[in-house]
């Protein structure tokens, strides 16, 4: 699995260019607890959006700054080299986490 921030919209089956790299303002949940500065963060696949939750999320990155609980984004600082180590550790299918920056 890839996951970045893609250009510009990717449709289903198509191709396109991501970010892998580089700090976003991305959604979160409706409910969340408070993010620090530096905190771990991970991408829920079943709701496509930006957790601080571990259990069952792949890891993306790091907080860019703090977000109040319940914050509807948060600026993650994405780290390519954990996205390529989730890439090669799940086989499985394709995601790219469609956001605008």
């Amino acid at each position: 699995k890839v996951i970045g921030i893609a250009y510009q919209k990717i449709g289903k089956g198509e191709s396109g260019t991501l970010w892998k790299r580089g700090v976003f303002e991305c959604a979160c949940p409706a409910t969340h607890a408070a993010i620090a500065q530096g905190d771990s963060l991970y991408f829920d696949e079943s709701e496509y959006k930006i957790t601080p939750t571990a259990t069952g999320n792949l890891f993306i990155g790091t907080a860019h700054k703090s977000a109040l609980a319940n914050r509807a984004t948060v600026y993650v600082d994405f780290d390519g080299d954990a996205c390529a180590a989730v890439a090669a550790a799940k086989a499985a299918g394709d995601i790219a986490y469609a956001a605008h920056a």
